[in-house]
């Protein structure tokens, strides 16, 4: 019997108060902030080695005609809460009149200007950027001296070095109230072009996906990182698509793209996904490996449960066997309502994809909460358990969707599909 390693969480950076239309912000300042810590890793996963980069982009200069895009922000915090930590979050910049942008934060918006003279990039300070009625204070954007704090007059202005705007080290750039608390306080500002993360989610089928609705998601894995938020208060609808070619398997589309973080993404235009399989209600996996589309200061985002990443990542693992030594209660779905819940939820990174993380609050306890998916139209969903026809003829399939024709020579873990039932084996 496969002994399995403890899984030992890991705290790891929250990032900042957050917002996204339609849904009210996040706690304002509520000192989640923790460090990021290594885990004990569980044996390695038996998957094919996955491809993994970041999208190498030449460095170009930017088209001072039209700097618009989406942009990543990253700053050094001056907080009490994460004081010296390198802080990512995403910014957009569109031009709306002759050398004149709107930036977009997080659903606040400033202005700035460009000047073709003097290839400044320049934003005025103590801007008015409206009243948060979540926390009840006016917002403004500032410039701030950094030996006092105190706003001063003079726009805060950056150069451009290639495919980044870059203020000087000693610009404090602050968006917040000066009595009453940050969303922003930062030193050694950038302003740098969005690129997105290139994966090849070893364990998502490529094939077979087709539209079906939307669901209302609860998400325990990256919202759940805000101390003491609860985490049903901000679920949003997310697209969802299943597999014709595997019963039971769906992929929630760009899950984040639209979500209560989404303004600390600083992936804004990468796809992603969260693949879940309901093929056994009563054990519902959450596939590892596979991209969200989620990237901040911590890294790129692989959401999984106990239950996906040791029946996908590891041969020979039945059910029992994972109860058994890990003692979990499973996730599972309501096959008549049609809404999944998941447990035991963990993530792994680009950047270290086989390990496991967590989130821990500021008491240094480990966040352990249920979510969940409800599906907004399942009676007009396929759903599952339905019958086989045992007269059908039988059909292997590898994880990643693609025929196999024979099996009996090459062992391993299928997919086995019979009429409309398809089930995982492993062939000896």
């Amino acid at each position: 019997m496969k002994k399995f390693y403890t899984l030992v969480v890991a705290a790891m950076v929250a990032v900042s108060s957050v917002s996204a239309e339609g849904l009210k912000q996040l706690s304002w300042n509520n000192d989640k902030q923790v460090s990021k810590a290594s885990v004990e890793m569980a044996s390695k996963l038996n998957l094919p080695a996955p491809t993994q980069s970041i999208k190498s982009v030449e460095t170009k200069d930017l088209d001072i005609s039209d700097l618009s895009g989406n942009y990543t922000w990253s700053y050094v915090s001056q907080t009490q809460s994460n004081g010296g930590q390198t802080v990512s979050t995403s910014i957009k910049i569109e031009k709306t009149g002759n050398n004149i942008y709107t930036l977009s934060w997080n659903g606040l918006e400033f202005s700035a200007t460009y000047s073709l003279l003097s290839k400044k990039f320049s934003i005025a300070s103590n801007q008015y950027l409206g009243f948060n009625e979540a926390n009840n204070i006016d917002v403004y954007f500032y410039n701030l001296d950094p030996s006092n704090y105190t706003p001063i007059s003079t726009p805060a202005t950056a150069t451009i070095s290639g495919d980044s705007f870059v203020f000087d080290s000693n610009v404090m750039l602050g968006i917040g109230n000066t009595s009453l608390g940050w969303f922003v306080l930062g030193k050694n500002n950038v302003f740098t072009l969005s690129t997105s993360v290139v994966w090849e989610n070893p364990t998502m089928p490529k094939d077979g996906w087709v539209d079906c609705g939307t669901a209302d998601f609860a998400d325990p894995w990256q919202v759940a990182a805000y101390d003491g938020v609860d985490i049903n208060e901000y679920a949003w609808t997310v697209g969802v698509e299943k597999n014709e070619n595997i019963e039971g398997l769906y992929r929630m589309v760009n899950p984040y793209q639209n979500s209560p973080i989404s303004g600390n993404n600083a992936d804004p235009t990468g796809e992603g996904y969260i693949v879940f399989s309901v093929a056994d209600p009563e054990f519902v996996l959450v596939y590892p490996l596979v991209y969200t589309g989620l990237m901040d200061e911590v890294g790129a985002f692989l959401n999984t449960n106990v239950e996906g990443y040791y029946m996908i990542g590891y041969e020979n693992m039945t059910k029992e066997l994972i109860i058994s030594e890990t003692g979990i209660t499973p996730s599972t779905f309501d096959v008549e309502k049609g809404k999944v819940i998941f447990r035991n939820n963990y993530f792994g990174l680009i950047s270290k994809p086989e390990a496991l993380y967590s989130w821990k609050d500021n008491n240094n306890q480990t966040i352990e909460v249920d979510g969940w998916l409800q599906f907004n139209d399942w009676t007009g969903i396929n759903g599952v358990g339905v019958d086989a026809d045992e007269n059908a003829p039988v059909e292997y399939y590898n994880l990643q969707g693609m025929r196999i024709n024979n099996v009996d020579n090459n062992p391993g873990l299928y997919i086995r599909k019979q009429g409309n039932k398809a089930t995982k084996v492993y062939v000896k």
